[in-house]
């Protein structure tokens, strides 16, 4: 989770100008780092929770319940920033801040399935799944970097969601079908 967390600001200074990296890093420091934080402190506490708390409906429940409590502290949260990005000299549009809400979400419901999957899963699931996620990763960097030509703040976004969803995906096949 650190490397892919660090890696959009790798990708975003490789893909795009000076401008647009700092325009990015700036960005996403204001209105998605408050939430990785949020994630890891959710992927810790869950993870003991699990170890001896698990079952499908349990989860699918904590899910819910993390969707619910995400998509109504990032709206306001996401609302203020709108109203002072003028303040702050923040470049926003409701689209980067529909991206931001999508990238957030997955994070923190990647959080619980990775806490779920240190804490229950056997290392031959966690291998598999690792194999997997750097297979569909590869792929998607391989699509985005044959299509982008004009990379954005929305393109950024967009790859970021593309590769934290199918990362996302593949625990969540690999947490709901453990027979545990």
């Amino acid at each position: 989770m650190t490397v892919l967390g660090s890696f959009d600001r790798i990708l975003a200074e490789k893909f795009s100008g000076q401008s647009l990296f700092t325009e990015y890093v700036y960005f996403s420091m204001i209105l998605i780092f408050p939430f990785n934080m949020i994630a890891s402190y959710i992927g810790f506490r869950e993870a003991i929770f699990f170890k001896t708390n698990f079952s499908n409906n349990l989860f699918i429940h904590k899910t819910r319940t993390l969707l619910i409590k995400i998509t109504t502290a990032f709206f306001l949260f996401g609302g203020c920033i709108y109203l002072i990005s003028p303040l702050i000299e923040l470049k926003i549009t409701w689209l980067n801040m529909l991206l931001s809400y999508f990238l957030v979400s997955i994070k923190c419901i990647y959080s619980l399935l990775s806490s779920v999957m240190g804490s229950r899963a056997s290392a031959k699931d966690i291998w598999k799944s690792n194999i997997y996620s750097a297979t569909a990763i590869i792929a998607i960097f391989a699509i985005f970097s044959t299509l982008s030509y004009d990379i954005t703040t929305n393109s950024l976004l967009t790859l970021f969601i593309a590769l934290w969803l199918s990362r996302a995906v593949i625990f969540t096949h690999t947490v709901l079908s453990e027979k545990k």
